[in-house]
């Protein structure tokens, strides 16, 4: 008997869900239709090692979005006005500036509950790119899509610090608003 699954399931929490076949799972193409800045300073996105620590410093962003195809490592991501939004211990000439950061990278964070890892999350970075002095970044590529993170659906994209290396992998951004599309 063959399975029908497009059929929506309830899930615990009253919400429906659209089952995706297993089959299918590696076509998904994952979107985020908001980036946010970072509001609460050293907050800490996945588990295990491979978890990521967020600035030190509030950041906010004016408007921004990220896509990637899973099975292809297609990706796209883009972010306007990210910028600090607070000093917190730094000169307040660094308030609505990108306080010296230069280059940000991509962050795929699969399994954030580590649930498929052994405790662990796992992270995919895409190459370097220039934030301007506007706090603007926009970058089209390829990343190395983990299998992890065609199987698990708890995923996130971040917006990590690249340059300078004091603050390095440092998140400062994330995508909100996720959804997926086959």
């Amino acid at each position: 008997m063959a399975v029908d699954w497009s059929i929506e399931c309830p899930l615990i929490s009253g919400v429906l869900m659209q089952a995706t076949p297993p089959a299918y799972a590696e076509e998904r193409k994952v979107h985020w239709e908001h980036v946010i800045g970072i509001l609460q300073p050293g907050e800490v996105i996945g588990s295990g090692p491979e978890q990521v620590t967020g600035s030190d410093r509030v950041w906010v962003a004016r408007s921004g979005h990220a896509h990637v195809h899973l099975a292809s490592g297609e990706l796209h991501y883009k972010v306007k006005g990210l910028l600090l939004a607070t000093g917190n211990g730094s000169p307040a000439s660094d308030l609505g500036t990108t306080g010296g950061v230069t280059q940000v990278k991509g962050t795929l964070v699969c399994d954030l509950d580590g649930s498929a890892g052994g405790g662990n999350s796992v992270l995919t970075d895409t190459e370097s790119a220039v934030l301007s002095q506007g706090g603007h970044v926009e970058r089209t590529g390829h990343m190395v899509v983990p299998t992890v993170c065609t199987t698990e659906s708890d995923n996130i994209f971040l917006i990590r610090i690249a340059d300078p290396a004091s603050s390095a992998d440092q998140w400062i951004a994330a995508g909100i608003g996720r959804g997926e599309r086959q």
